[in-house]
């Protein structure tokens, strides 16, 4: 993807100075609240071939509900040749 910077101009040097802000005072809370909601639905997944292509993986599109009713969406490869023996989530924040 031409122009893109994951990194926004930082250097690799500047990204690690970066302190984190405080942590919240719910911090723990929220999320135990979140998680307990999540596992309560059902997420409904599902794939539909996508529009990329790669000599050793099948590209789908990937979705699913959400708490709040919130669709998040996302992409699924998958190897052509072989057993999948794992799997990894790549998160990428919200909008950069």
């Amino acid at each position: 993807m031409p122009g893109f910077d994951p990194c926004y101009g930082y250097t690799l040097e500047q990204l690690l100075r970066i302190a984190p802000p405080p942590q919240p005072w719910d911090f723990e809370s929220f999320w135990r609240s979140r998680y307990e909601r999540a596992m309560q639905l059902e997420p409904q997944p599902r794939l539909t071939p996508g529009n990329g292509s790669h000599p050793d993986y099948d590209c789908y599109d990937l979705a699913y509900r959400s708490t709040g009713d919130f669709e998040i969406g996302g992409w699924a490869l998958i190897p052509k040749r072989g057993p999948v023996t794992r799997g990894v989530v790549v998160g990428h924040g919200y909008g950069g």
